[in-house]
C-alpha cells in the first residue's frame, strides 16, 4: 500500500500535503484514493460534454477539481483546472477537447497506479 503513495509522489502528487489533511492517517488516505477511482463525476463530465450540457459539465469538473486537490493529485488537479476554466462562462471551448484529453490522460495515470494493488 505504501508503494501507491511512493508512486503517486513520483508522479508529482502532493502526498505529503494530502496526508497532513488526513492527519497522517495513511489507511484513511488510501481508502479515499480508492473511492476516488470510482468517482461518478468523471462519467458525468463525459456525458455532459457529449450532450453539450456545459453547465452540468462545469459542475462535474468543479467536483473533480476539489477532490483532486484534497487528495493531492497534482497532475490531475492541474489538468482538470484547465477544463473548469474552459467551461467557466464558456470562455474557451476551442481548447476544451485538448484540455479534456489531457485530464483523461492524468486520470488514466492515476488509475494505473491505483490498479496496481487490486
Amino acid at each position: 500500500m505504501r508503494e501507491i503513495i511512493k508512486d503517486l509522489r513520483d508522479q508529482g502528487c502532493d502526498t505529503d500535503g494530502a496526508l497532513a489533511r488526513f492527519l497522517g492517517d495513511t489507511e484513511m488516505y488510501l481508502d479515499f484514493l480508492f473511492k476516488f477511482t470510482k468517482e461518478p463525476a468523471f462519467d458525468m463530465l463525459l456525458e455532459s460534454l457529449e450532450k453539450k450540457d456545459y453547465q452540468e459539465a462545469f459542475n462535474a469538473a468543479h467536483t473533480l477539481k476539489g477532490s483532486a486537490a484534497a487528495l493531492g493529485l497534482t497532475p490531475l488537479y492541474e489538468s482538470v483546472c484547465k477544463v473548469v476554466e474552459d467551461l467557466r462562462g464558456l470562455r474557451d471551448l476551442d481548447s476544451l477537447q485538448e484540455d479534456y484529453d489531457e485530464m483523461r490522460s492524468a486520470q488514466q495515470d492515476f488509475l494505473k497506479i491505483m490498479g496496481g494493488t487490486d
